[in-house]
């Protein structure tokens, strides 16, 4: 299966639906530039597509730097339930 099935399979673009994608600068498994290539060339209209690139990380920015990477995870959230509820932060 390939990148883009597993993406259909996963979004259903019919759903209003918010990813966010966190991954580090330095990842040399999956790069941030074929990330944002791979994003590009999908067209979901009601899919917000969120990529948070955390500076000098690799592919396992949640191990390597727990304490940025729960701070981002954090802030990602926060976002998100002030959306959800129309919170003001």
């Amino acid at each position: 299966m390939s990148d883009s099935e597993l993406f259909q399979q996963v979004l259903d673009p019919s759903t209003n639906a918010v990813v966010t994608i966190i991954l580090g600068t330095k990842d040399r498994v999956v790069p941030p530039r074929q990330v944002r290539k791979f994003l590009s060339e999908q067209t979901y209209p009601r899919v917000q597509v969120r990529v948070v690139e955390m500076e000098g990380l690799g592919h396992d920015p949640f191990e390597e730097d727990v304490e940025d990477f729960l701070t981002v995870l954090e802030e990602v959230l926060e976002d998100d339930g002030n959306k959800i509820f129309g919170r003001q932060p």
